[in-house]
């Protein structure tokens, strides 16, 4: 929550993280609205997902393979 000119901002990220400020006369009613909206954000976010594993598409650069350039026929 926050204080600016007289006024109480509530402060919070939606589930897609993006933040929103809501102005309030009082402090208890940015602090309750601020909260509902947490709570709410935190119940549409997806679970996280499993650990990841090792992907075949990132392999270590000394396990690519090499091309070589075809050699000329000598004359």
């Amino acid at each position: 929550m926050l204080k600016k000119h007289g006024k109480y901002f509530a402060d919070w990220r939606d589930e897609r993280g993006r933040r929103h400020r809501k102005s309030f006369a009082t402090a208890h009613e940015a602090k309750k609205y601020q909260t509902k909206q947490q709570s709410t954000a935190a119940a549409k976010k997806a679970p996280a997902s499993g650990p990841r594993g090792k992907s075949s598409k990132h392999s270590p650069k000394h396990s690519r393979a090499t091309t070589t350039r075809p050699t000329s026929p000598k004359s």
